[in-house]
């Protein structure tokens, strides 16, 4: 139940302060959610994780070897993420996984922590804010190159 509050107060957030990210209402009864991307294999995700909230970006598609490729073409512009975001994103590519992910931690917070439930919903929002633009552009000149 804290999850599905919790992500229904964020689709709230979202879709007053940037409405053109979802047309989601329903709060997800998963750590996670997803927004769309763009394409149907990659989109992204905010979740609480075992460690604390996280923004990412994921390769998800069926095909593991169309998810790395993806993956790698968009890490070969890593210094214009670097540059538009910040540090502390991490390039992962789950080796002996299906998926592939980039993605922002952080380091502390609980769903369950109901007191901070704001601080964390402000997270969430102000890093995918800053996350999405970058992401964006990346995509936009992936794709004039295909």
């Amino acid at each position: 139940m804290a999850y599905q509050e919790s992500w229904s107060e964020m689709l709230a957030k979202i879709r007053a302060e940037y409405p053109t990210w979802t047309r989601s209402t329903a709060g997800s009864t998963q750590s996670w959610i997803t927004l769309p991307y763009g394409t149907s294999t990659t989109w992204y995700g905010m979740a609480f994780t075992s460690t604390g909230p996280r923004v990412e970006l994921y390769f998800g598609g069926p095909d593991a070897a169309a998810n790395l490729a993806e993956f790698e073409r968009f890490t070969e512009h890593r210094q214009l993420l670097d540059d538009g975001f910040g540090g502390s994103i991490q390039f992962d590519p789950l080796p002996g996984k299906k998926a592939c992910r980039i993605h922002i931690d952080r380091l502390h917070g609980d769903v369950l922590d109901a007191d901070s439930r704001g601080e964390f919903l402000d997270w969430f929002v102000s890093t995918m804010a800053k996350f999405r633009p970058v992401t964006q552009r990346i995509r936009a000149t992936l794709e004039s190159t295909t």
